[in-house]
């Protein structure tokens, strides 16, 4: 009984220490989603009620009804929790294999329809509505255009009321960043009205995901973070990028992965919410950085590699499983990376250390689209608006949309796959495979 008692002691002091070394800052009302249910030690003497974060490697991570997230060995766990993570697993496993979609028999074939607006003026972050017949996008003036991809016809307009900088997307709606009113606005893509609008000073960018009503801003320095619930405005949590400028020193006292050649955090020049909640995502001028989100705010989880030079764009794949910092000279080669010249990395959110794919797609890389449904890449180059890419990282076809001389700026695949939209310096295009009709 004694031993019994020193186990369940043991096991308590390791959760302990687990949850006391994360780095919590702020307080957010919205976390992962997730059935909270009783975890017993192997022994049977230690309870514990929390829902499942992540698994990995013999360990997985919970997270208790207060928002604290402890990490617990698989093996210290009873049978019966063993049994339910390894379903999880098998589950999680087999869905990320599958394709509903598949990738087009001949991508050198692609109809265009061109849209019915001045892509100059557009900020490159489009957006689908619900039925996937119509594109979202924000102009610099403010006002919000819906169009149909069908024929290109603008079908509906709204003016915000200030100069636009960003738009994403939360489960309220459609959020917009309006530079020059230092706020925010929250709008219904059917209706075309804003449901809320929120004073942000300061306010650059702006990123939500679909499954929760927060939404992270970054200032026009790139200096801070907050999380602002976007039903009531509300500052729930901040990171400062200060505390993280000299590396390696920027990670001592702290549990956090960081790849060898991972400098400090200068500033947060690009910002991405992972969809599902988990994760907010950051990069400066050098390479990626991973924010868990929960009950008590950010804490900074995972610093991937020193590979960006001239980033341009922090893509996350719709299904918030990939991401990728497409940069204007290329990402850097290194150690356990391909040598892809001008070209781009894609890693896994789960794992910022190693790619799961390297591709080269030609002279000055600004940005890169994760076909949700076959898995294949869109990006662009020097000379052509689209270039295709499959799933193994290999150039397929590319394509010029017009005998303009510019250079595209944003790709948004379709959720349904083998569809995207291609925002150029001039122009808006929807492109499909001919396949997908034939």
């Amino acid at each position: 009984m004694q031993r019994q008692n020193r186990y369940a002691t043991l096991l308590a002091i390791l959760l302990l220490i687990a949850c006391s070394s994360r780095l919590a800052l702020g307080q957010s009302s919205d976390g992962p989603s997730g059935d909270m249910r009783t975890w017993t030690s192997a022994d049977g003497n230690f309870t514990l009620k929390a829902e499942v974060i992540s698994q990995a490697r013999g360990s997985v991570v919970l997270e208790k009804e207060g928002g604290q997230r402890v990490t617990v060995e698989t093996k210290k766990l009873s049978a019966a929790d063993r049994s339910f993570l390894a379903k999880i697993a098998r589950a999680s496993s087999k869905k990320k294999k599958q394709k509903t979609t598949p990738p087009p028999e001949d991508p050198t074939k692609i109809k265009i329809v061109e849209m019915e607006i001045d892509g100059a003026t557009i900020v490159p972050n489009l957006q689908w509505s619900a039925n996937g017949q119509e594109v979202l996008a924000l102009d610099q003036s403010g006002h919000l255009h819906k169009l149909s991809v069908l024929d290109g016809r603008s079908l509906d307009s709204l003016d915000l009321g200030g100069q636009g900088s960003w738009l994403s997307r939360c489960s309220l709606g459609l959020v917009a960043a309006l530079k020059s009113t230092q706020e925010f606005c929250v709008v219904d893509p059917e209706s075309m009205e804003i449901k809320h609008r929120h004073e942000a000073s300061g306010i650059n960018k702006v990123a939500g995901e679909p499954s929760s009503a927060v939404v992270f801003v970054t200032d026009g320095g790139g200096r801070d973070i907050y999380a602002v619930d976007a039903r009531n405005g509300k500052v729930t949590g901040r990171v400062n990028a200060a505390p993280f400028h000299n590396a390696p020193k920027a990670w001592d006292g702290i549990r956090v992965n960081a790849h060898p050649s991972a400098s400090g955090i200068s500033q947060f020049q690009l910002i991405a919410a992972v969809p599902g909640g988990k994760y907010v995502l950051a990069a400066d001028r050098s390479g990626i950085y991973k924010f868990a989100v929960s009950r008590r705010g950010l804490s900074i989880q995972e610093v991937g590699p020193s590979i960006a030079s001239n980033p341009r764009r922090l893509e996350i794949s719709p299904d918030g499983r990939f991401v990728a910092l497409p940069s204007g000279g290329g990402n850097r080669s290194l150690a356990e990376h391909p040598d892809v010249g001008y070209g781009t990395y894609v890693y896994s959110v789960e794992n910022l250390q190693k790619p799961v794919v390297g591709m080269t797609t030609g002279n000055y890389p600004r940005c890169l689209a994760i076909d949700p449904a076959t898995g294949w890449f869109y990006a662009q180059n020097y000379d052509h608006h689209l270039v295709v890419v499959n799933d193994r990282g290999v150039k397929v076809a590319q394509h010029r949309l017009d005998n303009q001389k510019d250079s595209t700026r944003h790709i948004l695949a379709h959720p349904e796959g083998n569809q995207l939209c291609v925002l150029t310096d001039k122009k808006l295009y929807y492109v499909c495979f001919e396949s997908r009709y034939d």
